[in-house]
């Protein structure tokens, strides 16, 4: 699985994530993933590249301790994916592939919400919220209910959600699945 790292603001050089030897069989059989090892240092954009079967998304699985490798370990800004998934779930925030909006939620109520939920007092929440909706084209429909919506917009919602946590690592798994031209730049660019 070929791997590239485009800087996106200096970081400190500090990494972000860690793996090493990270390993995942299932069933015994079934090799996705066979000894990685990856440093990605803060302030960096990280994309995976690979065809489908290669193991991404159970890496991104490992790396949001959703999943327990078979073999090795992961840091999150120092913290153990198998040892502390707890504190390592206080600094990320995902996108899963397969992620699907609730009908009845607006744009507003995933970013308010997720803020809220990660702690942010009513105020912050309202301002990240917007900012974020914003920087994915999506203030003019932040009350429109999901079962409304295309599903590139549904997705441009569950990106800006995740944005809007200011989360220290984000993570998306096939972020711009279903978006136009214009909604993948816009997603690449918040």
């Amino acid at each position: 699985m070929p791997c590239s790292s485009e800087p996106m603001e200096q970081g400190n050089g500090e990494p972000a994530i860690v793996a090493r030897g990270v390993a995942k069989t299932y069933d015994g059989k079934v090799e996705a993933l066979k000894g990685l090892d990856l440093d990605v240092n803060k302030g960096e954009v990280f994309t995976l590249l690979g065809p489908n079967g290669a193991g991404k998304t159970t890496l991104l699985r490992i790396l949001c301790t959703q999943l327990m490798p078979t073999k090795g370990d992961a840091t999150i800004l120092g913290h153990s994916v198998v040892r502390e998934p707890t504190k390592v779930r206080k600094h990320i925030a995902m996108v899963p592939q397969d992620a699907m909006a609730y009908s009845n939620y607006t744009p507003w109520d995933y970013a308010y919400t997720f803020c809220r939920l990660r702690g942010m007092d009513k105020p912050a929440a309202r301002r990240k919220a917007e900012e974020a909706l914003r920087a994915m084209l999506m203030w003019d429909m932040k009350d429109r209910p999901a079962q409304t919506m295309s599903g590139g917009e549904k997705r441009r919602a569950l990106i800006a959600a995740t944005i809007a946590s200011d989360a220290q690592v984000l993570m998306l798994d096939e972020p711009t699945s279903g978006l136009d031209a214009i909604g993948r730049r816009n997603g690449w660019s918040a």
